[in-house]
């Protein structure tokens, strides 16, 4: 089944949720709160990420002016500042387990893999 190149990003953004919720559901087999709060920190985050990104390019192609561009350079790094303050503060406050929040945080890549898979 091959999907649509528009439809490509709410198909990721809905799975984001799809895969972040069967991992989390696996993390809570390790019985551990650290486990279970890195996977679900680093979905978090991870997902966040990819609405904050997919929100600021959408607003850029709606107004394609070099202002528009701009505020998109900027938004990107002040998006990768948030997310480094988040990651370290996750690791250092909550102390959440470093391998856990890995799986986390790549609830995006499986996903795109998974699209990937699919539109092939």
């Amino acid at each position: 089944m091959k999907i649509n190149e528009e439809q490509l990003l709410g198909e990721i953004a809905k799975q984001n949720f799809v895969i972040f919720l069967v991992l989390v559901g696996l993390s809570l087999f390790w019985m551990s709160l650290s486990v279970t709060l890195g996977v679900i920190t680093g979905g978090l985050i991870s997902v966040g990420g990819y609405a904050w990104l997919h929100r600021s390019v959408k607003k850029m192609i709606n107004n394609p002016n070099r202002r528009s561009a701009r505020k998109l350079q900027w938004s990107y790094v002040f998006r990768l500042i948030a997310i480094g303050v988040a990651l370290f503060l996750v690791l250092a406050v909550l102390k959440v387990n470093p391998v856990a929040l890995c799986f986390g945080l790549s609830v995006v890549v499986l996903s795109i893999i998974a699209a990937t898979l699919r539109s092939i």
